[in-house]
């Protein structure tokens, strides 16, 4: 059985469809169908991945309670993937001096008032850093407590939570200009940095 198809040619104007004949070609069969069908799923499933990929990259979901609580594993879990993402954002802590000095950053507590009290800070309970704002990532979650705007310079007692406030502040708010201090007010102290008692 021999097909046929239409065909134009444009010349600056319309011409007839000129009728030319294809030469016949095996008839799909159900192999054929299949190998077909699984190429197309498996080009689908490649660009859903991709597109699950690239959504994870950019959405970011606002701290549970969970996330928010020290020593839990979600806390831990967020603040791991927070380093992998931001690892250009965590600072030493004498780095981290020198650059709020330089930049005039404005050093964020992001621990509850409870915790600033009772975490024990190498030893001692009720130790901050000096001169830092405190402004509980709880609250900035909350709404409680307005979010600053930077630079900032984000620290908790050992470093979990101020890695899930820089991921709450640079994905669900877009603050620009958020840093950490890697380790916390503990490593803070444990480097000689000036601290106070709260």
């Amino acid at each position: 059985v021999e097909r046929w198809t239409a065909t134009s040619r444009r010349n600056g104007s319309e011409s007839p469809a000129l009728l030319r004949p294809i030469r016949p070609g095996p008839e799909p069969t159900l192999s054929m169908l299949s190998r077909s069908l699984f190429r197309v799923s498996g080009m689908l499933a490649a660009t859903a991945k991709t597109a699950f990929r690239t959504s994870a990259v950019r959405c970011f979901a606002l701290p549970t309670a969970g996330e928010m609580t020290p020593g839990s594993a979600e806390m831990k879990a967020r603040a791991q993937d927070a380093r992998a993402k931001f690892p250009d954002l965590i600072l030493e802590p004498m780095e981290a001096t020198l650059f709020a000095i330089k930049h005039k950053a404005k050093i964020i507590d992001v621990r509850t008032a409870a915790e600033r009290v009772s975490h024990e800070i190498n030893g001692r309970p009720g130790v901050a850093v000096t001169g830092a704002l405190s402004i509980p990532l709880d609250d900035m979650v909350s709404g409680s407590a307005p979010v600053p705007s930077g630079p900032l310079l984000l620290v908790c007692s050992k470093g979990p939570k101020s890695l899930v406030a820089l991921d709450y502040l640079l994905g669900d708010v877009g603050v620009d200009g958020v840093w950490v201090v890697d380790g916390g007010t503990t490593a803070w102290d444990t480097e000689g940095l000036p601290v106070e008692s709260v």
